[in-house]
């Protein structure tokens, strides 16, 4: 079975590599901020998921999340902060989970794990 495909988006690069490592079942990309995310997300992206910070230099993930509905609006989203009054921001513009910062993985992977399903299920 292939590998799903993760765009990380966060300018932390300690939690870049904690996500890389903590999430070896899958295959990760990564950007340091939310123009360099929108690089990389286009109609024909790939990408199983979208994992994103809020906090980020030269656009926040409201930002990024607002562009990614646009251009990608089937891909699942996922906002982590530590900013936790943002959580219902990031639900009502269209994330399907949001995360506290700081987090143990096996929250995020229990997330995935649940996000997967769902699709699974839809189909």
């Amino acid at each position: 079975m292939e590998r799903k495909q993760i765009l990380v988006v966060d300018d932390d690069i300690l939690i870049q590599e904690m996500l890389i490592i903590c999430l070896d079942d899958f295959e990760i990309v990564t950007a340091n901020n939310g123009k360099k995310g929108m690089a990389l997300v286009h109609p024909n992206s790939q990408f199983d998921c979208i994992l994103t910070d809020y906090q980020m230099p030269e656009m926040n993930g409201i930002e990024f999340l607002k562009h990614c509905k646009i251009t990608v609006p089937n891909i699942p989203i996922i906002m982590m902060s530590g900013v936790n009054d943002i959580k219902k921001i990031a639900i009502s513009n269209g994330a399907c989970a949001f995360i506290n910062k700081p987090f143990y993985p096996e929250i995020l992977l229990n997330e995935l794990d649940h996000l997967f399903s769902l699709e699974i299920n839809k189909r």
